[in-house]
C-alpha cells in the first residue's frame, strides 16, 4: 500500500514522520477505506494493534463511531492531528524549527477559513458559537455542568500555535465526557467547577474575551481566535460569532482613565483630551471593558433593549 497522499497534502509530506509513526501511516491507509474495529485493525496490519489504537487515538489521528453496538475507529484529517500535537505535545511541536510552526499554524487556519467560507450562515451558526460577557459566561458555565457533571481545561490551541503571549494559556473550559471527548481521549486537566470558574475570571482579568460554542467556553484574544479572525475577513461581524449584547456608556460616572481604550480589541473606545467617545458598531459585546471599569460607566445590554 502506498496511499499516504490520499490522506496528507503533498505541502506537509515533509512533516509526516514527525506527527505519525509507521505503524499510524500504515493504519491510516487501510481506513481510508472505512471505519474498522480494533480486531479488524490488528487482522489487517497482522499484529496486535491495542496500544498503537490507544496511541493514535490520543494523538487524534482516530476518532471513534458506533456501528450498531460495534465500536469502529475512523481516520482523522491531518489538522486535527497536528492541532493536538500543538496543544498536548509541546515538546514535539517546539522541537521544529520556529519557521516551520508558523507554517502550520498558517496552514491550519487557512484551511479553517476555507472551510468556514464554503458553508452557509446557518451552517456556520450550528456550533451555537456566540460572544459572552463575563456573567453570561459564568451562566453557561453552571448550565453545562448541570448537564454534563464534568469539565475539563486544556489549553487554548489558537494560542498554542502562536506562541505565549504573557499570560496562562490553559483557558479552555471543554464539558462532557462522551466518545471523542478530552477526557475519553486521556487529555486535558479534569477540574471542579469552583476551579473552572476561577479559570473563567481570571481570563476575564487580563482580558481576554468568552465566547460560548456546543459543550465549550473559549477565552481568547482577536489577534488569534480563529472563529474571530474569520469574522472579520468574512464580514460576518455580529452574525457570526452571534452577538446578542452592546456597551451602554453612562458619561456622568467615567472617569476618563482611559482604562477601556486599552481593554478593547475591537477599536470601540476612543480618549482625546479627555473625552470619550464610543463607534458601537465595532462592540462585540464581550464586556471586557466593563469588568475593569473603575467609574462602573459601562455596561453590557441585550441588543435592542
Amino acid at each position: 500500500m502506498n496511499r499516504i497522499k490520499e490522506f496528507i497534502p503533498e505541502e506537509l509530506s515533509r512533516f509526516k514522520d514527525i506527527f505519525y509513526t509507521e505503524d499510524e501511516l500504515k493504519l491510516c491507509e487501510y481506513l481510508l477505506d472505512g471505519p474498522l474495529a480494533e480486531d479488524e485493525i490488528s487482522a489487517v496490519m497482522g499484529k496486535d494493534c491495542s496500544e498503537i489504537v490507544k496511541e493514535a487515538y490520543k494523538k487524534q489521528i482516530l476518532s471513534k463511531v458506533m456501528d450498531g453496538e460495534i465500536l469502529k475507529y475512523k481516520m482523522n484529517k491531518i489538522n486535527s492531528v497536528m492541532n493536538t500535537a500543538a496543544v498536548f505535545d509541546r515538546p514535539k511541536w517546539e522541537s521544529m524549527p520556529l519557521e516551520d510552526q508558523q507554517f502550520l499554524a498558517k496552514w491550519m487556519y487557512d484551511s479553517f477559513f476555507e472551510t468556514k467560507k464554503a458553508m452557509s450562515l446557518e451552517e456556520k451558526k450550528a456550533n451555537k458559537n456566540c460572544v459572552l460577557p463575563l456573567r453570561h459566561a459564568e451562566e453557561y458555565l453552571h448550565e453545562m455542568y448541570r448537564e454534563t457533571g464534568m469539565i475539563t481545561i486544556i489549553p487554548c490551541d489558537c494560542h498554542c500555535k502562536y506562541g505565549h503571549q504573557g499570560y496562562d494559556w490553559n483557558t479552555c473550559i471543554n464539558f462532557g465526557k462522551g466518545l471523542n471527548s478530552n477526557p475519553d481521549r486521556g487529555l486535558g486537566r479534569i477540574v471542579t467547577e469552583e476551579e473552572a470558574l476561577e479559570i473563567l475570571r481570571k481570563a476575564d482579568d487580563v482580558g481576554l474575551v468568552h465566547s460560548g460554542e456546543a459543550e465549550v467556553i473559549c477565552n481568547c484574544n482577536v489577534k488569534y481566535c480563529y472563529p474571530m479572525l474569520a469574522s472579520l475577513q468574512l464580514d460576518l461581524v455580529h452574525q457570526w460569532p452571534v452577538t446578542d449584547y452592546v456597551i451602554d456608556f453612562d458619561e456622568s460616572k467615567c472617569l476618563k482613565c482611559g482604562l477601556c481604550t486599552k481593554r478593547c480589541q475591537f477599536g470601540v473606545f476612543k480618549l482625546e483630551n479627555k473625552v470619550l467617545t464610543l463607534d458601537k458598531s465595532k462592540c462585540w459585546g464581550c464586556g471586557i471593558c466593563e469588568t475593569k471599569c473603575p467609574g462602573k460607566a459601562l455596561k453590557t445590554v441585550k441588543i435592542g433593549e
